[in-house]
């Protein structure tokens, strides 16, 4: 199986029907955000002072955005990175893969489209086998979630922290998915072997460098997006340690990955859940809680969004074009 290959099409044609493809799709992304926009215009209204609480603090506000270019500029030197076996990247065609991939990821299942958006990016015959890179992008920045997710998890549980009966029983269905997709993978190994050795065979490619400084860059990203929502947090005046707030950043980074989501609203939504579920066991300013949490979503996620979705014209859907 490859990238959308349909050689036997004359050169205009091929650019005709991608040129149709990308505008269904921008027109597909704009109704998707006319009928969510509701969804956060409710959220936000909801929170009374506290918008006007970061509104107000321009200096943080302004040091939280300047921090956004150096989060998603850490995730496309990562991409560079373990796409150089294949193809010799510049910087901007990697970033401007990473964004555009990130808007279509918004509007696609469990994020897909950041698949197709940055190997679209790519002008290669072979790209189709930078999609082994994507999967190993996205599984590093998972590496330090879990790890220093743990923490939130020891401090939520120290202090009496509960959790309810739908997401407590996240690991047996989790389980049981893994068997299943166990199951499906014997009963398909031949097909399977076939298939991953084109799209997973650049991992064999990477030296022990390239899994050093892809592992570092995921922990730098952490870091990063670490910080801007300490920032946002000490505005909210929580009467809480910074330890504990660290703590609780740690806590809805790690239960927004590994709750099922099928679009951003959902993402926007298990933020929102794990906030509060973590910081109502220490505080009872939650709306404060809630609204430095869509405050850096906005930040951090919507906004690139919208710059990566005007970068879809660069996509070259067809791998001859």
């Amino acid at each position: 199986m490859q990238f959308i290959q349909i050689h036997p099409l004359k050169k205009t044609h091929r650019a005709r029907i991608g040129l149709a493809i990308k505008i269904l799709i921008w027109i597909w992304m704009l109704w998707y955000f006319s009928q969510k926009a509701g969804d956060l215009k409710i959220s936000w209204s909801g929170l009374g002072a506290y918008g006007k609480v970061i509104w107000d603090q321009k200096v943080v506000l302004f040091a939280v955005m300047v921090l956004m270019p150096l989060n998603w500029s850490l995730e496309a030197q990562k991409w560079k990175i373990l796409a150089a076996p294949l193809v010799q990247l510049k910087f901007k065609t990697a970033i401007l893969g990473v964004i555009s991939g990130l808007s279509f990821g918004f509007v696609t299942p469990r994020a897909l489209g950041d698949y197709a958006g940055r190997v679209w990016m790519i002008r290669h015959d072979d790209r189709g086998k930078l999609i082994g890179a994507v999967w190993v992008s996205r599984t590093a920045q998972f590496l330090p979630t879990i790890l220093l997710g743990l923490i939130g998890c020891l401090v939520f549980f120290d202090k009496g922290g509960t959790l309810p009966f739908s997401i407590s029983i996240l690991p047996i269905i989790w389980g049981v998915l893994a068997l299943a997709a166990l199951g499906w993978i014997l009963w398909n190994l031949k097909y399977i072997r076939k298939n991953v050795a084109y799209y997973f065979g650049i991992l064999k490619r990477y030296p022990k460098s390239t899994w050093v400084n892809v592992v570092l860059l995921s922990f730098a990203r952490y870091l990063v997006f670490t910080l801007q929502f300490l920032l946002m947090l000490m505005l909210m005046d929580l009467g809480i340690s910074t330890g504990i707030i660290i703590a609780g950043i740690t806590w809805i980074f790690l239960i927004k990955s590994i709750l099922p989501t099928l679009n951003w609203a959902g993402d926007l939504g298990v933020r929102e859940v794990a906030a509060v579920m973590f910081f109502s066991v220490f505080t009872e300013e939650l709306n404060g809680v809630i609204a430095a949490s869509i405050t850096l979503w906005v930040i951090n996620l919507l906004l690139p969004v919208f710059v990566g979705a005007v970068f879809i014209y660069r996509w070259r859907i067809f791998q001859k074009s």
